[in-house]
């Protein structure tokens, strides 16, 4: 494409299509790959249900199907917590959205967990599974 006889402007219009086209196809593979994941870890109708087209999944321990929660983290006082509630009410992590990555969720929750540690071992530990796992997603 470099050595193309396509004016500047025609060669970022080419450009874009194949980044789009790559990323259609690289979403099929990623959900191809999850779909194989849940396939061989999980049961249907034991680990997980299928009601009103979303995947809802089984407890364990009581054999009840789950609510729909987001655990927000632990807080050592009350009022960290309800700090840390309205500011997920003001701002929360929106997963449902098609356009969120993995890498784009990891990202968020470094940026708000990281300062919440103590030693640089933590952090060291953290970003070195994300190396080593993130080509995954």
């Amino acid at each position: 494409m470099e050595k193309s006889d396509l004016k500047p402007d025609e060669k970022q219009v080419k450009k874009d299509e194949i980044m789009a086209d790559f990323a259609l196809k690289s979403e099929r593979v990623h959900t191809i790959n999850q779909l194989l994941k849940a396939y061989a870890m999980f049961e249907k109708d034991v680990d997980y249900v299928i009601m009103d087209n979303k995947v809802k999944i089984v407890d364990e321990q009581t054999g009840k199907v789950t609510q729909n929660r987001v655990n927000l983290g632990t807080y050592k006082t009350k009022k960290e917590a309800l700090q840390a509630l309205a500011d997920y009410g003001a701002n929360p992590y929106d997963i449902q959205n098609n356009n969120l990555t993995v890498a784009d969720l990891y990202e968020k929750w470094t940026a708000s967990y990281f300062p919440s540690l103590s030693g640089e071992s933590s952090i060291r530990t953290i970003t070195a599974a994300w190396k080593y796992c993130h080509a995954l997603y």
